[in-house]
């Protein structure tokens, strides 16, 4: 299954029926235009299925303009998770790819400038995330999420150029206010991560 979000909203792919608000039978384009239309109106939610699923996610990607991102979902040594406050959001740091860049480099690089710490190691990546915004047309982003340690004890900073004004280390348990104040793909991608 496929995942991705517009307007904090959940569009997914299945080869099967789900659970969403509107479930849309795979017939032509029409139907992903149709799908964005409701996710931009009325709908929470919206899933299309169809027997050749891979087909229709790949044509679904191929409407809109693909910018690659990377970022990370960093622990330190009291298992604490980094996190970011953005334009009134709790995030994960992350940034656009530059080019030249493998998605490690760049995530590395992002939260690095985003947060005012060094000395990072990657331990595995864990997921993509999709979104789509729109900026003059429609863009859908996707995120490389790797997670990450961290053994320093430096000053955060913020990267307030980029937006940012807080950066905070977030105990397991006391994860209910970011969760409750971020991004669907965030919350889904940090599920694993919770005690």
């Amino acid at each position: 299954m496929y995942k991705v979000f517009i307007n904090n909203k959940a569009l997914t792919f299945g080869s099967t029926k789900g659970n969403a608000a509107k479930n849309i039978p795979y017939m032509n384009g029409a139907d992903l235009d149709v799908a964005i239309d409701l996710l931009n109106h009325s709908a929470e939610n919206v899933h299309i299925y169809s027997n050749h699923i891979e087909k229709v996610w790949a044509k679904f990607q191929d409407k809109f303009k693909k910018i690659h991102a990377a970022g990370g979902i960093v622990l330190n040594t009291d298992n604490q998770l980094l996190w970011i406050y953005r334009l009134g959001m709790w995030d994960l740091p992350k940034g656009k790819m530059e080019k030249g860049e493998d998605q490690e480099t760049t995530a590395l690089r992002e939260v690095e400038e985003e947060c005012g710490i060094t000395g990072l190691k990657i331990n595995h990546k864990v997921a993509d995330t999709f979104h789509i915004y729109y900026h003059k047309e429609y863009i859908l982003k996707i995120t490389h999420w790797f997670e990450m340690e961290y053994h320093k004890d430096e000053k955060l900073v913020p990267q307030t150029e980029e937006g940012i004004t807080r950066v905070k280390w977030f105990d397991k348990k006391d994860l209910n206010e970011p969760i409750s104040n971020t991004y669907g793909n965030i919350k889904d991608l940090i599920m694993p991560y919770l005690d």
